[in-house]
């Protein structure tokens, strides 16, 4: 397991990316799009393996707490 903060400046994004494990994200601070889903401070998102991610993008900055399984295979 990984766990990461992550800080994004106001307008950055995360290009479309393929899960190959679980990913669990906490919005600590910001906003955070994706999948055409608002994400706030407080909210949290879970990436199933095999699930795809669009462009993710933050319009006021934002920092999340990423929590990644390693692949097993």
């Amino acid at each position: 397991t990984t766990t990461s903060l992550v800080r994004m400046a106001p307008g950055s994004t995360i290009e479309k990316h393929l899960h190959s494990a679980l990913e669990e994200c906490f919005v600590l601070e910001g906003d955070f799009r994706v999948n055409g889903e608002r994400l706030l401070a407080g909210d949290y998102h879970c990436a199933l393996p095999g699930s795809i991610h669009e462009k993710a993008v933050t319009s006021e900055g934002t920092l999340l707490l990423v929590i990644t399984s390693t692949n097993q295979h």
